[in-house]
Formats: structure tokens, C-alpha cells, sequence
């Protein structure tokens, strides 16, 4: 982990030596207007990590949805009845553990590396996370919690984030779920002349940060890593569209390898539909070197395919035998995009499972159109050429001659590929003026040479005419 250089921590520096650092962590905690559910003394308050109070949180389309789910959480469990209109989230996250359906991903990064006599936990890793880094869930260098870099994201406008907490407003910044949406990847052309040129935000209390194009790609991994003392924070994920359309830079491809889920979580109606894609896709089908992960990548963002993604660390040890904490994230399905809309009859994700069919036989008939092109006759396309200069008759011939050409063309190399297997001495004694003479001077000796050319060539021609 870098430590900023002198001139970033100059900005918190006063007459009388630092300064208190700014609050990256601000959460607008203490603005009601925010809360999105409300019973007895506990609230599920929604806030933007930019800090902007406004009462549009409130119509946050989660909130139906959300609220929705946990009424049906406790009518089953039997914790609250079926006319009754309020869901507590807190008693949802304190019985409610999900982690079975989370599907691990085979890829993890290392936290920090310990010592051996940490061990002694190793089956309780959350123990070693807190001798090392207290309440934080990463190691970070002066000045740059995990708040830092997710508010790069936000300031570049790459990502819209939401934090969703519960339980007494005292406990601040103790999320219980967040959703992002990435809505740009920048990629080094785009930051500008050199990815080290900085750039500038100002924070609250509009103290100044500068950060650099390294900086914004480590906030697309940092961002994430955090979690609530419970230890089950999770994120809503969605890369838009719009991004499929773009190059996509390659350090996206290693993000997707810890953050991406795995094609295991789809349900039998999204994977059915990847295979056929996968067939037939453009952007798979090119000669680019393959890179790990490219496909699923690709496949979420050109439909905008949604995912659950959490983390948990583990001990283990490293490839070279020094002992660590691992960071190892898991992924769900979206449940709600097969959940059933009472209102149209159909499941909620009905309408991405017909974008992605549209593709498919869009993609399809081009497949089919390259291929129809690709297996055009040599005098259909001849004749597209010259179809508004001769008529049909005199393009016949053009092309009956110019295909006797090259047949006498190719049965000169022939020979001089013969010849030169035999004596040259003796070729060149026997025909000392043959590489004096003229190529074309013997075409029409090559092809009187062949029997029965003349008739092939007559047949040729009538089957053209017909």
C-alpha cells in the first residue's frame, strides 16, 4: 500500500502542524429524511456516499421491493401476521443467514500477510482481522480509507452508490447492504496525456484530494471491501449497457475475476440462453488472445445482468509458505429476476431473457449473412462488377477468358516447380531461350495442351447462361 507523498498531506496541514483529517465517511446519518422503513426504534435509512441530503431516497425504487421482502421474511418464519404492514430489517439480518446459496469464487487476493502464531484462529479468521486492523476491513495508508476510493468513484461519475443501514442511528456507517451501479470504466486515453497526471475533489468540509489514474483503478476493488460488524454486508451489482459498447480496458478483466460471478449462479433459463450466445457472439468470436473471465464479463454487462457479491476472509497460507489472511468473494443470483410479477403473469427478469434471444438471432443472421457471403461465387461477384457495363453474354466471356488465364498460369508453375527438382544444366541445354521468352506468348499453347478444355469451357459457359 502506497502512502501519499508530501504534497497530499499538505492539504491537512495548519499553522500549528497537521490538521485533522477530513471525514470521508460522512453518511448523513442524522437526516430522517433519508429512512426508507421505520418501526419501533428502527429505521433502514438509505444515503448516497456524496453526502447530498435529499428526500429522493424516500421513492428509492428498492424500497417497495425491500419492503415487500421482509413482510414475506417474517409472515413465513411467523414473526409478524399477514395484514400487518411493517417489516423490522433488523430482526431480518440477526436470524437470517444466506451464506449457502452464495457460490464461492475460485480467485482470491491476499488481505495481509500474519504470523504464524495467528494460527491458533484459523477457524475463526474475523479474530485475526481485528488484532490487525481493529473495525477496518483493509489495510490502508494514511489518509485513505476505503471511503477515499469510493468517493473517486462517485466524483468520476463511473459509479451511483446507495448504502442501506439499519438498526439505531447511533451506529454510524453500519450498513447492512449497498447497490452500485458502474455506469463508465475509464479507460488510459481517456484520463489524459499520462495515467500519473492527477486529478483533484474536495471533500466536506472542502479539504482538496488529488489522486491519479492508479488511484482510480484501485477504488474499483478497495470500494468494495467493506463490511459491517455483523459480517454480512453484501452489494447489489450492475454494470450498464452502455459500457458493452466501448473498449473495455484489460485491468477490467482481473476485477471481474474477484468481483464477477461465476456462470454457475444463472438459472437454467439465463445459462441455456449463454450457450447459445457464446456460439454466436461477435465479441468472443475475434483472433484476441483469451483472456480468463472475458466471456461471463461480457455476457453480464452487454444485457445488464445483476449480481449479489460478498466477501469473507479465510486463513491460509501463500504460494511461498508465509501465512495470510485471504479475501475470497462470493456471488449469487438476483433472485428477484425470477421471482413472478403478479401484475404481467411473467417472472421480473422476462424481459432481459427476450433482449437476450433478440441478440442471439440478430447475431445469427449476421453470422448467416457473412457466411452467404463469404461462399458467393467467383463470377457472381465478377459479374456485380461489371453488370452495369456489358451485357450478361460479353461478362461470360470476359470471366471464361480470364479463367483460362489462370489456368495456364497455373500450370506454368507447376512445371517450373518440376523443373526445379530435375537438372538445371541439362533443362537449360535442352531450352536455352525458354526465360528469354514472353509468360504470355504460350498461354494459348498451355491450354490446347488440355483435352477437351474447350468443350469443359462450353458447358461452363451454358450452365452461366441459364
Amino acid at each position: 500500500m502506497s502512502t501519499p507523498g508530501r504534497g497530499y498531506l499538505s492539504s491537512y496541514r495548519g499553522r500549528g502542524g497537521r490538521g485533522k483529517p477530513p471525514n470521508l465517511n460522512y453518511d448523513g446519518r442524522n437526516d430522517t429524511s433519508n429512512t426508507i422503513l421505520h418501526h419501533g426504534k428502527k429505521k433502514l435509512i438509505a444515503q448516497s456516499f456524496s453526502g447530498s441530503n435529499t428526500s429522493s431516497y424516500t421513492k428509492d425504487p428498492l424500497h417497495d421491493e425491500f419492503q415487500e421482502f421482509l413482510k414475506q421474511k417474517q409472515q413465513k418464519e411467523g414473526n409478524i401476521p399477514e395484514s400487518s404492514s411493517h417489516a423490522s430489517y433488523a430482526n431480518i439480518v440477526k436470524d437470517d443467514d444466506d451464506s449457502h446459496l452464495y457460490i464461492e469464487n475460485l480467485n482470491k487476493e491476499i488481505i495481509l500477510l500474519i504470523e504464524e502464531k495467528d494460527s491458533q484462529w484459523a477457524d475463526n479468521p474475523w479474530i485475526i482481522m481485528e488484532r490487525y486492523l481493529s473495525n477496518n476491513s483493509l489495510p490502508y495508508g494514511s489518509y485513505k480509507p476505503r471511503g477515499f476510493y469510493e468517493n473517486i468513484l462517485v466524483h468520476m461519475k463511473s459509479v451511483e452508490i446507495n448504502h442501506f443501514s439499519s438498526g439505531n442511528e447511533k451506529e454510524k456507517g453500519n450498513y447492512s447492504f449497498s447497490k452500485i451501479i458502474i455506469k463508465k470504466i475509464i479507460s488510459f486515453e481517456e484520463w489524459g496525456i499520462s495515467p500519473l497526471n492527477e486529478k483533484e475533489m474536495f471533500s466536506q468540509n472542502n479539504t482538496n484530494f488529488k489522486f491519479n489514474y492508479f488511484d482510480y483503478i484501485e477504488s474499483f476493488y478497495k470500494t468494495f471491501y467493506f463490511e459491517n460488524k455483523k459480517q454480512r454486508h453484501s452489494w447489489f451489482i450492475k454494470i450498464c449497457e452502455n459500457i458493452f459498447h466501448k473498449p473495455i480496458p484489460t485491468w477490467f478483466f482481473s476485477w471481474w475475476r474477484i468481483f464477477g460471478p461465476s456462470t454457475n449462479i444463472l438459472p437454467e433459463k439465463f445459462s441455456s440462453l449463454m450457450k447459445e450466445w457464446v456460439a454466436i457472439s461477435p465479441s468472443i468470436q475475434n483472433k484476441e488472445k483469451y483472456i480468463e473471465g472475458k466471456t461471463s464479463c461480457i455476457f453480464f454487462i452487454e444485457f445488464g445482468i445483476p449480481w449479489i457479491w460478498k466477501w469473507k476472509p479465510t486463513f491460509g497460507y501463500t504460494n511461498y509458505g508465509a501465512p495470510c489472511l485471504w479475501r475470497i468473494g462470493m456471488c449469487k443470483f438476483w433472485e428477484k429476476l425470477m421471482r413472478l410479477d403478479t401484475e404481467t403473469g411473467e417472472i421480473f427478469g422476462s424481459e432481459t431473457i427476450e433482449k437476450i434471444k433478440e441478440k442471439i438471432n440478430i447475431y445469427r443472421n449476421d453470422q448467416e449473412k457473412r457466411e452467404e457471403d463469404e461462399n458467393t461465387s467467383p463470377f457472381k461477384l465478377f459479374a456485380q462488377k461489371y453488370s452495369e457495363i456489358y451485357p450478361k453474354e460479353k461478362i461470360i466471356d470476359i470471366f471464361l477468358e480470364q479463367m483460362k488465364k489462370d489456368i495456364s498460369k497455373q500450370i506454368r508453375s507447376s512445371e517450373s516447380d518440376a523443373s526445379m527438382n530435375s537438372d538445371l544444366s541439362f533443362t537449360k541445354s535442352n531450352n536455352p531461350m525458354r526465360d528469354a521468352q514472353d509468360p504470355e506468348d504460350d498461354i494459348d499453347d498451355d491450354i490446347e495442351d488440355l483435352p477437351d478444355i474447350d468443350n469443359a469451357f462450353e458447358k461452363f459457359k451454358d450452365s452461366l447462361l441459364k
